[in-house]
């Protein structure tokens, strides 16, 4: 990995980290930042929460909206996207007999929060390399007199791919549609309203440096009002967004360091970043490719650079020779063999076929990806006996 880099975290160095995509990496300044946070609460925690708290947590909101390039009022300060799923299930009010469209390519916890709620998921199944046309037909054909809401990512977790969300919105209509973001922050440029859904949640613990447990949650003016906080607390009749401000006595210091986090973000790149790891990963892909065609020959499908078509910025998928992963227990095996040999990139089986999902990000370096891949090798023989 790139030293100049590491040395601005506290993350390992030992260890090959590419899987940024799921719980981020928080810079040592940014975790500073938050240690100050905390001393200042513990300074004063009475007045701290009666009387700093509120104040500094609305200011937080406001830069958030602006970094997001929303409207002022118009998104809530959540911990992550999962409480942002709770919010809008409530709602929608989705009960017993209601249905919810999401994909095959989905986070599953949507589809589990949905069925707590009473509610039946019914699945827009496509392929990685479905089209537009597919994609959007795939929503549209679950659709029914019962579906109370469609679920579909701005990226995909475990393919890796951009969805055409706002074809899909339109087709579906008037059905209300949440947008899945949580991949979306800092590495895409997106048009919030101009979307035409209902409701957008993002993490930005994965790709903005902030703290974990950081997160936001965007709603059409027409929903606002019936939007509730997940925790009743002092802030709970103050009307949203305000109302999620305050869930009660809780460590509020990853919220208070987002703007340091944002701030990392914007001076090592921005948006570069994630073009960066783009073209890293165009190289990485080929070199874990060509890695594995010698390993396994006869196993591999031919490598194609424009392959998978709509992949993600900072995410990549390549798949594995046939056979060698059988099942989600086989890529969570390979997972701990790459894992217990200091590499964490996590493998993935979806429709039939393993995948291994590589990861870019600042600190990534071109070299990486050869690590990678000796050690995703030696995991599939283990596995597999091969």
């Amino acid at each position: 990995m790139r030293d100049d880099v590491m040395d601005m975290f506290d993350a390992d160095p030992t260890v090959l980290h590419m899987n940024s995509g799921a719980f981020g990496m928080v810079p040592r300044s940014v975790r500073e930042a938050q240690r100050r946070w905390s001393d200042r609460v513990e300074a004063n925690p009475v007045r701290f929460f009666r009387q700093e708290c509120h104040d500094e947590l609305a200011r937080v909101r406001a830069e958030v909206e602006r970094f997001l390039g929303v409207g002022d009022g118009s998104t809530a300060l959540v911990r992550n996207v999962s409480e942002g799923v709770g919010v809008i299930l409530d709602a929608i009010g989705l009960g017993e007999g209601d249905e919810v469209v999401v994909s095959d390519h989905g986070y599953p916890t949507v589809a589990t929060a949905a069925a707590v709620r009473g509610a039946h998921e019914r699945i827009a199944g496509f392929a990685i390399d479905a089209t537009d046309d597919e994609i959007v037909e795939a929503f549209r054909a679950q659709v029914t007199e019962r579906t109370k809401l469609v679920v579909i990512d701005q990226i995909t977790s475990p393919t890796a791919l951009m969805l055409p969300v706002k074809a899909v919105v339109d087709a579906v209509a008037p059905v209300p549609v949440y947008v899945d973001a949580a991949h979306a922050s800092g590495t895409l440029d997106v048009d919030v309203a101009g979307l035409g859904a209902a409701f957008w949640a993002t993490n930005l613990h994965k790709w903005c440096y902030t703290p974990r447990g950081t997160g936001a949650l965007w709603v059409a003016p027409e929903y606002r009002d019936a939007i509730r906080s997940a925790v009743t607390s002092w802030t709970s009749a103050r009307g949203f967004p305000a109302s999620h401000d305050f869930p009660g006595t809780v460590d509020f210091t990853p919220m208070l360091a987002i703007l340091d986090g944002l701030a990392f973000w914007r001076e090592h790149g921005g948006f570069e970043i994630a073009a960066r790891s783009t073209d890293l990963l165009r190289t990485g892909s080929e070199i874990v490719h060509r890695q594995l065609a010698m390993a396994f020959p006869g196993d591999m499908p031919a490598y194609d650079h424009g392959w998978p078509a709509r992949t993600a910025p900072t995410m990549r998928l390549v798949p594995l020779p046939d056979g060698l992963i059988g099942d989600a227990e086989d890529a969570a095996a390979v997972y701990r063999a790459m894992s217990d040999s200091g590499v964490e990139c996590p493998p993935v089986y979806f429709a039939g076929r393993g995948y291994i999902r590589l990861g870019g990000g600042l600190h990534v370096d071109e070299l990486d990806y050869d690590r990678c891949a000796a050690a995703l090798i030696a995991a599939l023989r283990t596995v597999s006996g091969y």
